[in-house]
């Protein structure tokens, strides 16, 4: 019952805006299928959201595939590109990353190369809103690193699709 608590008040603020009842978890990989950018906020807004930054890249996109492989794209400069486009850049790496939907919005995410394994809690925004100064669409993607020993986010991602 504890976890349950957390977890609706992890959820609340993750998404934002804890008073919109609409904002739900993530419940199926059918939902994450497509491509997604990363959405930039001003430097100093980056560093009071993410404590760590373990993918330093300002500029990264993540498609998510029904066969459950994720991808990602990084890059220094920005690029607008389409969801083809980034497939077709993506097309000839290595498949070492992949992506599981669990229960209660919990997404784990796979890196063999690495070895590394990341559980994500996410969910997708109601409404539009305004988070410092930036622009949430509706259907945001909003995926948050949990820290235990912290107790708190120590990592989110903004997400918005890549037509």
């Amino acid at each position: 019952m504890k976890t349950l608590r957390v977890l609706t008040c992890i959820i609340g603020c993750l998404l934002g805006v804890a008073a919109q009842a609409n904002n739900h978890f993530v419940q199926s990989a059918s939902e994450l299928q497509g491509c997604w950018e990363r959405m930039l906020f001003p430097e100093n807004v980056m560093k009071r959201l993410n404590e760590v930054e373990p993918w330093p890249a300002r500029y990264q996109w993540f498609c998510f595939e029904a066969n459950g492989r994720m991808s990602m794209y990084a890059s220094h400069q920005p690029l607008r590109l389409s969801a083809s486009q980034l497939r077709e850049r993506m097309h000839g790496t290595p498949s070492t990353q992949s992506y599981q939907v669990m229960r209660h919005g919990f997404v784990q995410t796979l890196e063999a190369q690495h070895a590394r394994s990341t559980r994500w809690l996410a969910g997708f925004t109601a409404i539009g809103t305004s988070l410092y100064g930036t622009s949430i669409g509706k259907g945001t993607l909003v995926m948050s690193v949990f820290d235990p020993e912290k107790r708190r986010e120590v990592y989110w991602r903004y997400l918005r699709r890549v037509p």
